[in-house]
């Protein structure tokens, strides 16, 4: 099954684009995870995660969700791999949002 869920923070603004005669939103969120060290001390650690969303749903969280807004995201993990114009050989993992619920609002005042 390749399914996950994430809460995060937007790291911008998110990027809607025409694509064919549907929505592609790209953004990415910034995810933090708290552990404890040797000492016990608590220690945050932040993770960057890259997320597209396709038709209504790029639509609605282009509308809705800005930089810093906080939103829960269920998604499932695509890899994509290229070569480079000095050929040399690339891979990311980009998460497609299957459902989301935002949690922040802005102050639009």
């Amino acid at each position: 099954m390749n399914n996950c869920t994430l809460i995060g923070r937007f790291v911008t603004d998110p990027d809607i684009k025409n694509v064919g005669k549907t929505k592609l939103v790209t953004f990415s969120l910034a995810v933090e995870e708290y552990r404890k060290d040797k000492e016990g001390n608590k220690k945050k650690r932040v993770d960057f995660f890259d997320f597209e969303a396709w038709d209504s749903g790029a639509e609605t969280i282009n509308e809705l969700c800005r930089k810093g807004d906080v939103i829960a995201v269920s998604a499932s993990a695509r890899q994509q791999k290229w070569t480079n114009s000095d050929n040399e050989y690339r891979q990311k993992v980009i998460f497609r949002v299957q459902n989301f619920r935002v949690f922040a609002e802005r102050d639009n005042g």
